[in-house]
């Protein structure tokens, strides 16, 4: 469900909103919110200094939690758009 309102912030253009649940839950050990944590500081975005390191360890955790997309920011890549 937070994850949900998370997502639900971001398509509001709330991503301060966004963040705030999508932390919440990258804290709690949930790979695809580790993801978002990893984008929103490798692009400086939802109220987050771009800081490079920070998004390579949160993209390091989510990959380590089974999530392979989250290793594309800490190898330099980005995801597909769709």
């Amino acid at each position: 469900a937070r994850y949900n309102a998370g997502l639900a912030a971001l398509a509001a253009k709330d991503g301060e909103r966004a963040r705030r649940h999508f932390e919440a839950l990258a804290r709690q050990g949930f790979p695809p919110a580790q993801r978002q944590m990893a984008h929103f500081l490798a692009e400086g975005k939802a109220g987050l200094v771009l800081d490079s390191n920070a998004a390579a360890k949160w993209a390091a955790v989510a990959g380590r939690h089974g999530d392979a997309v989250g290793l594309l920011p800490a190898l330099g890549a980005r995801p597909p758009q769709a």
